[in-house]
């Protein structure tokens, strides 16, 4: 899996693709790959609030892989936010009631 490098000032609607546990995880936008650093995620609260991440699991975020994500960069480059306000897990058949 190739992955492309983040961009100063930029966001970006995802989907996360894969999340190796304690390091990083990858998200898929606009036929690129991204890499984030765990040590370098902030995670923006539903309710508005930023704090950095604090090692809790992504499950426990509401986070897993095929969910949708916005990354926003700032323009300091360690910086990546995660907005959870704009999450939206993938909706599997199991879902849907019939």
């Amino acid at each position: 899996m190739a992955t492309a490098a983040l961009e100063h000032d930029f966001k970006l609607k995802g989907r996360v693709a894969r999340v190796v546990p304690g390091r990083l995880f990858y998200v898929e936008a606009s036929d690129r790959v991204f890499a984030v650093k765990l040590n370098t995620l902030l995670i923006r609260e539903k309710d508005g609030k930023t704090r950095r991440y604090r090692g809790e699991p992504f499950r426990a975020l509401g986070l897993k892989v095929g969910t949708t994500v916005t990354v926003q960069n700032s323009r300091d480059e360690t910086q990546v936010v995660l907005d959870l306000a704009e999450a939206q897990p993938r909706r599997g058949l199991s879902s849907f009631v019939f």
